[in-house]
């Protein structure tokens, strides 16, 4: 059995789509395990509505990781996947979950817009990874390697993903669910030897705003993510070997914009905005150490 876990707020319209195309998806038995962080805008009543879902509730809005853990626990199947509220998954997402995971321990998918879009001008593929999309990246070589997938097609074997869990105590800064705790723990499991797995036929689909593909949003979701990333690297003791990199980087960013169109010259730019929060993260840390009560 695949247990299906789907975090929720505030979005029962979408929910209901996402639950219903889960629910539509060729494959094995499957149980649908929603958390709910503590919607009002009547997701509490969808859900008592479809007697099969289990569900789990917070009244106060818990940090993601928390939530997936939550929902990890409660888990029956012998294989747990993740996707989002906002979400829909394709007819053939479990029946490829279930092959993939025959012989690998995780598998990631791709994440690609639902419905159509008009980009800003100074848009660029690689920079899909902030409104929550998928990069070319993950298509080639590096994927899983450099190019990491997201919670939103996610699955893992579930005792493997009770081993390692989602980092709870990980740091964010300006929105506190910017920690890509998934991306810590694809890193986890990789660095444990487990045998991971990016399948490009693994597809979802995901309703973004075009609030996602602003400048303001994309600055501070850049600057987050390098925040979050000093983080990881020094949990795994790289963040020094990173600083070094960051040090000599900026020659070849500024040669590789001056050679490329204008789209490519806006990655480099939010590149160099994500290198600026992994050095903001190491320098607030050396002014003001973190405590393990602090992380409470």
């Amino acid at each position: 059995m695949i247990s299906v876990v789907i975090l929720t707020y505030n979005r029962v319209k979408d929910l209901a789509e996402a639950i219903a195309s889960v629910r539509a998806s060729r494959g094995p038995g499957r149980e649908i395990i929603v958390v709910d962080n503590g919607s009002t805008d009547g997701t509490a009543a969808l859900l008592a509505s479809q007697p099969d879902l289990r569900v789990l509730r917070f009244d106060r809005g818990k940090i993601l990781s928390h939530c997936r853990n939550a929902g990890i626990e409660a888990a029956r199947g012998e294989i747990i996947a993740f996707t989002d509220d906002d979400c829909v998954v394709a007819e053939d997402w479990l029946e490829l979950i279930a092959e993939d995971l025959r012989d690998h321990d995780a598998v990631g998918g791709i994440v690609k817009l639902h419905g159509k879009m008009k980009m800003p001008w100074w848009w660029n593929d690689e920079l899909n990874w902030m409104p929550g999309l998928s990069v070319p990246g993950l298509w080639g070589p590096l994927a899983g390697e450099i190019y990491l997938p997201q919670s939103a097609n996610l699955a893992y074997r579930a005792d493997i993903l009770r081993k390692m869990g989602f980092g709870e105590g990980l740091e964010g800064i300006w929105m506190k669910n910017m920690t890509r705790e998934d991306s810590d723990l694809w890193i986890r499991t990789r660095a444990a030897g487990c045998r991971t797995l990016v399948d490009t036929r693994l597809v979802v689909l995901h309703k973004l705003p075009p609030s996602r593909f602003t400048l303001s949003f994309c600055l501070r979701r850049a600057f987050s993510d390098g925040f979050a990333a000093y983080h990881r690297e020094r949990g795994a003791g790289r963040a020094r070997e990173r600083l070094r990199f960051i040090a000599r980087e900026p020659y070849a960013i500024f040669a590789r914009a001056r050679r490329g169109d204008p789209g490519s010259r806006v990655h480099e730019a939010f590149w160099i905005v994500r290198e600026c929060g992994f050095l903001f993260a190491h320098l607030r840390r050396a002014r003001h150490p973190v405590r393990p009560a602090d992380l409470v």
